[in-house]
């Protein structure tokens, strides 16, 4: 089981938009809605029921062509046929306990029926009843028309600027409606910050009417009324996968646990589109839209590549406000003022490698010793820290790297500082370091996995990989005060065996 949470950033500005969208349904399914009574009103036509009817017959009719036993006289006796074919029920030798194998070949042969109905095939139409049905079915489209015409429903013969509006803020049932909101809220706060509340609410209106109009021009089913706002919700993820295609989701998700993780925008975007479709499927009573949900996610990419063309921002920034915020602060000299701004930037936009970088440098220039930096101070270097040697890492600057994990106090966790390396960076990175024969720097990042992943697999060719490193170590006093200080504060029973190995070793020597 999974879910999206949307990029799990907080959001400068309250999203109003989103919240008046979300109020305006809720408003109009409890209280403006008259879908019941539309459903109501058809039910009780005449016309359905002779529709109901002449479809009965034409069933019974299709049965004894196809199978030509007491089964269809069956069916025909329980819909209150029968006596309008002046059977004698007495000679039918119906036999009221049908088998499994029956009922399975009659509904095999109902089902089969049905399909042939809808495309009007050559086997049905020969039928003698078809020309009462396709009647019956005349009439009461013409009394259902009315019917949408006096309840304003959207429909191919009732497309109106009226039926449209009042369409993407109706909904089917109260889950369905809670699904379409609940998405909304989800990536619409992101898309409303991103491009503004004024654009926002126009390409959702807009642009979930043309999506629901298309869909409602093209498809002309009979008895079929539209409504949902699941097209303009198709529209908001379409346009959050173009504006934050670079970007990661982040995801809730139960497996042997519960996790949140986060994945790329640009591979698991989709995934989430169809997780939509499929909640659809199970909250609307109606057949589901699938065709307008594919348009206005079409019309929302459109959108949002057209506005971040219109508007661009440079990457890592997301908001125009952050990029132009960022303009005026990055020069300013005050110590002080900078941190406090910058940092109020970063907790909208975490991943802002350009900011955490200028921070992590004003923070702890590198004359300054971190283990006597201020507290305040020491705790915001903490937790800028696994994001800037992340960025160094991807950037592939291991120079900078290695200066920074090696000017870090010990008794800050190597695991945390490291701990948005996946087992695979700190293999490679491993690997890197050893090569770069930067032997300090590969003890660090072995104590992180060792400590992180302490019960993989990998953990004791590790252990072998760090006696090899340690061999390599000479113990003057920098590296002999370096390891004696890992040791005493790691947590990997491994790791200080080995290092212990190492000063016994030396001892012998």
């Amino acid at each position: 089981m999974f879910f999206p949470l949307g990029l799990g950033f907080k959001i400068k500005n309250f999203p109003l938009v989103t919240w008046l969208i979300i109020f305006a349904c809720a408003f109009v399914y409890f209280f403006g809605q008259q879908k019941d009574d539309y459903q109501r009103a058809y039910m009780s036509l005449p016309e359905h029921r002779e529709v109901i009817i002449a479809q009965d017959y034409l069933f019974y009719e299709y049965c004894r062509e196809e199978l030509g036993n007491p089964l269809c006289e069956r069916f025909a006796f329980e819909r209150g046929l029968v006596p309008q074919f002046q059977y004698d029920l007495d000679l039918l030798g119906l036999d009221f306990n049908l088998s499994r194998e029956a009922l399975e070949q009659f509904a095999s042969l109902y089902r089969d029926f049905a399909r042939k109905l809808k495309a009007r095939g050559p086997q049905i139409e020969k039928l003698p009843s078809f020309p009462d049905y396709t009647s019956a079915v005349s009439s009461l489209e013409k009394q259902t028309q009315r019917l949408r015409e006096f309840y304003n429903l959207l429909h191919h013969d009732n497309i109106t600027l009226y039926t449209l509006f009042l369409a993407v803020f109706s909904h089917e049932t109260l889950m369905h409606l809670l699904g379409n909101m609940l998405f909304l809220f989800i990536f619409g706060r992101y898309v409303e910050q991103r491009v503004g509340p004024v654009p926002f609410l126009v390409s959702y209106i807009v642009l979930g009417t043309m999506a629901l109009g298309l869909y409602a021009w093209f498809n002309d089913g009979n008895f079929l009324h539209i409504l949902g706002a699941s097209a303009n919700v198709s529209v908001v993820m379409g346009a959050f996968y173009a504006l934050f295609f670079h970007k990661k989701l982040k995801v809730f998700f139960f497996y042997l646990g519960v996790k949140i993780a986060r994945f790329p925008v640009k591979t698991y975007m989709f995934l989430f589109f169809m997780l939509q479709e499929f909640i659809y499927s199970f909250t609307a009573l109606e057949s589901v839209a699938y065709g307008a949900h594919a348009a206005g996610l079409v019309l929302g990419m459109s959108f949002g590549v057209a506005w971040k063309r219109i508007r661009p921002v440079p990457s890592p920034f997301i908001y125009e406000y952050e990029h132009k915020e960022w303009q005026s602060l990055q020069f300013k000299k005050d110590r002080a003022i900078f941190i406090e701004k910058a940092l109020n930037l970063v907790k909208y936009n975490p991943d802002n490698n350009v900011i955490v970088r200028e921070l992590v440098r004003r923070l702890a220039p590198i004359e300054l010793e971190l283990s006597e930096m201020d507290l305040d101070e020491e705790i915001l270097l903490r937790q800028l820290i696994p994001t800037y040697l992340k960025d160094l890492y991807k950037n592939d600057e291991f120079n900078e790297f290695y200066e920074s994990i090696e000017r870090l106090p010990h008794s800050w966790s190597m695991s945390v500082c490291l701990s948005k390396f996946s087992q695979k960076d700190l293999l490679k990175l491993i690997d890197k370091c050893i090569d770069d024969e930067r032997l300090l720097t590969s003890v660090l990042v072995i104590q992180a996995f060792v400590e992180r992943y302490e019960k993989s697999p990998k953990v004791k060719n590790l252990l072998k990989t760090l006696g090899s490193v340690l061999d390599h170590i000479p113990l003057n006093s920098f590296y002999r005060r370096h390891l004696l200080q890992i040791k005493s504060l790691s947590t990997s029973t491994g790791l200080k065996n080995a290092i212990n190995k190492r000063f016994l070793r030396q001892a012998y020597d």
